[in-house]
């Protein structure tokens, strides 16, 4: 599992007083101060009364580092605290194994005295602890011979006189191992680093191939689409290229029918308005003529033949007249209407064109004799003045 970065890390170099000692977590520091304190515990009986000074100093230094431990795991998440905790115990290796108070167990001269301990009993271990932090001898009371000896033997250590050889070669393969699993530790962790960089360059070459397929794929597809934009937008501009010319050719035409339909309308209103009024004037003067001539007579006088010829003449004048004007008015209509449905019908061909509908011959030919065929008077047939004396005479 991969070390939290963020972690505070407590680390030291005590260099011939201890090595360097780190410690990654309050557990650790925990753990390192019940082992030293375990490794020691043999001194207590064996230097009283003469090493009480150094049985205190021991105390001291192990009951300190457990509260500043414990200070340090409480506040683990708390920098500041952290900070003071560090400083306490760095303060506390300084006072103690920097200044000859406590001997720890990882120095050349730990080892020295584990070994005499072994060959020569506690009693002698205990002198030569003593002997080796300089540290103060009660000599009041019985003292035992033993640990005389261990001073003497502490002596020669300290002078390189026949344990030191021992000593340092002891501590030096101490050492070797420590390097040894540390390699062993760092190469498993570059196998690991190695491994986890074959795996990730696996799922980088995998997810770049991927990439790349389906960027091809996305360039092809976008070069077939532009292909077919293109062809498209050719398309698009022939057929506006080729109703633009029919506009230019057609547009006099539609202009044209445009201005007489216009034309035709009003006159078709004027002559509407005309007829209603002549009509008006008609039906008032008609009615004013019978009464002046009919309304006066005695129920038993006749009307006289001037009188009734005159009201006949003025009639079929007046409808003859009032009939022109509605014919007029039909005819205009009638040449409006069809000036808007050739201007329509030119408008909707040109519409089609631009779509790129396609026209057969026959239906082209029909298009164009319907737009262009001629013109006529509007007039209906039906609706003309009533004949004259001698047509009607020469009809069959």
């Amino acid at each position: 599992m991969a070390e939290n970065p963020t972690q505070p890390i407590f680390e030291i170099d005590l260099a011939e007083r201890g090595g360097r000692l780190v410690f990654k977590t309050p557990e650790e520091l925990r753990q390192w101060n019940t082992a030293e304190q375990n490794k020691w515990l043999w001194l207590a009986d064996a230097g009283r009364p003469m090493t009480e000074w150094l049985a205190n100093s021991r105390h001291d230094f192990f009951s300190r580092l457990e509260n500043f431990g414990e200070h340090w795991r409480r506040y683990v998440s708390a920098p500041t605290e952290i900070h003071q905790a560090f400083n306490s115990i760095k303060t506390t290796f300084e006072e103690f194994p920097k200044k000859s108070r406590v001997l720890l167990s990882t120095t050349p001269a730990a080892v020295f005295v584990f070994q005499l301990k072994e060959k020569r009993g506690d009693k002698v271990a205990a002198g030569a602890y003593a002997a080796v932090l300089n540290a103060q001898i009660n000599t009041g009371g019985s003292t035992q011979s033993e640990f005389f000896e261990g001073i003497v033997e502490a002596f020669l250590f300290k002078r390189e006189i026949e344990w030191t050889a021992s000593g340092h070669q002891h501590e030096l393969n101490r050492l070797k191992t420590q390097y040894d699993g540390e390699i062993a530790r760092q190469d498993t962790r570059f196998k690991e680093i190695q491994e986890a960089n074959r795996a990730l360059n696996g799922v980088y070459d995998t997810a770049l191939k991927e990439k790349n397929e389906a960027l091809q794929k996305l360039h092809e597809n976008q070069s077939s689409e532009f292909t077919k934009l293109i062809e498209k937008h050719v398309q698009n501009l022939a057929a506006i290229e080729k109703t633009y010319d029919q506009k230019l050719a057609l547009r006099r035409p539609v202009k044209y029918w445009e201005v007489k339909e216009g034309y035709h309308r009003k006159r078709a209103v004027t002559f509407g308005v005309v007829a209603l009024v002549s009509a008006s004037v008609a039906a008032g003067g008609l009615g004013l003529l019978a009464y002046e001539y009919l309304g006066k007579l005695q129920p038993t006088e006749n009307p006289k033949h001037w009188q009734i010829g005159l009201l006949v003449i003025g009639a079929f004048f007046a409808i003859w007249l009032v009939r022109v004007f509605v014919r007029l008015f039909f005819s205009h209509v009638h040449l409006a209407t069809d000036a808007a449905e050739r201007r329509m019908m030119i408008l909707t061909y040109l519409s089609m064109s631009r779509e790129g509908a396609q026209f057969a011959a026959e239906d082209k030919k029909l298009i164009v004799q319907h737009i262009f065929r001629a013109a006529s008077d509007g007039l209906v047939k039906d609706d003309a003045a009533p004949p004259s004396f001698f047509e009607a005479l020469t009809r069959r």
